[in-house]
């Protein structure tokens, strides 16, 4: 499974004016941090759809200790795509 790079606190919402953009790999940069698996428990499915599922889970940080997270996945056909 691979796990999409943002990771939103649950009740937060994030926006990125696309047209604030020439690339959209630079929003990504801006906005996302790799993070990795090991600080990430993925607790259950809370939605889905066609591209992917999201999870609520618990992202454990140095700073803030352990948060509650929604983490957005992309199924294993499609990460081929955007990641060749």
């Amino acid at each position: 499974m691979f796990v999409y790079p943002i990771v939103v606190p649950l009740g937060q919402r994030i926006y990125v004016d696309p047209s604030a953009y020439d690339d959209p790999e630079a929003a990504l940069k801006d906005f996302a941090n790799e993070i990795s698996e090991k600080n990430l428990n993925l607790e259950r499915v809370i939605g889905g759809g066609e591209f992917g599922d999201v999870y609520k889970g618990i992202l454990k940080t140095e700073d803030r200790g352990d948060v509650e997270v929604a983490v957005k996945t992309l199924k294993v056909e499609l990460s081929c795509i955007f990641h060749p």
